[in-house]
Formats: C-alpha cells, sequence, structure tokens
C-alpha cells in the first residue's frame, strides 16, 4: 500500500507541476505591439503582386495571444480585409500610381498599432 501512495504522491506531483509551468504568460509580459512588415517589392507595375511579409518583421504572437491583422490597401481609409492571423499576404495594384499600403494590428487586449508605406506602381 505504501509503494502506490508514493507512485499517486509522485503522479500528482507531476500533474502540478505541469499545470502550473504550462500557464499562460500575463499580457503586461508581452513585448510591446509594434507594426512593421516586409515588403517585395517595394515599387512596380500593374502586373506585379506584392509581399506582405509580417512575420519576417514583428512577431505575430502565438496561439494564446494572437496578433490580429489587417490592411488598407490604398489608404482611402476603409479596411480591405477582415482581421486574418496570417503571417503573409499579397496584393496587385491594377492602375498605376502611388499608394499608401496601411496594416494595422491589434491583440485581444486592445493594444493596436499601426504602419504605413507607400508603392508606386
Amino acid at each position: 500500500m505504501k509503494v502506490a501512495g508514493n507512485i499517486l504522491l509522485i503522479t500528482l506531483t507531476f500533474v502540478l507541476i505541469g499545470f502550473y509551468g504550462c500557464k499562460e504568460k500575463p499580457d503586461e509580459l508581452l513585448p510591446k505591439l509594434e507594426a512593421d512588415y516586409g515588403l517585395a517589392p517595394d515599387n512596380g507595375l500593374t502586373t506585379t503582386i506584392f509581399d506582405f511579409d509580417v512575420a519576417e518583421a514583428m512577431d505575430i504572437g502565438d496561439d494564446n495571444h494572437p496578433v490580429f491583422i489587417r490592411f488598407d490597401w490604398d489608404a482611402d481609409g476603409e479596411w480591405d480585409m477582415m482581421y486574418s492571423t496570417l503571417p503573409k499576404y499579397t496584393h496587385r495594384y491594377y492602375q498605376a500610381g502611388d499608394y499608401q499600403a496601411t496594416m494595422e494590428v491589434s491583440r485581444v487586449n486592445g493594444e493596436t498599432d499601426t504602419i504605413s508605406r507607400f508603392i508606386k506602381v
């Protein structure tokens, strides 16, 4: 009976260590949210597919603390996509001109940040 009790105590200890060792990181310990993205190329033609790589330039979070991303491709004040957690996006401009691509990032806790870059097509 003593062996069974020791095994139960050891098992319970490992369960508790595993439980408390897997606690989520509190929001105040997360790095400050700073919007940024890689852009390739930074100018092109109306046939150019522009690659926006968010994961290359910033921490996009994890399953417990995701970063939500959306773009306004032409700075008209209307978001051109719903929030997403994908790390990479593509966009094509069908008319020549100067564009300003704005990205907003946010977390569930309400923290947000934006960045804009100019693109010549």
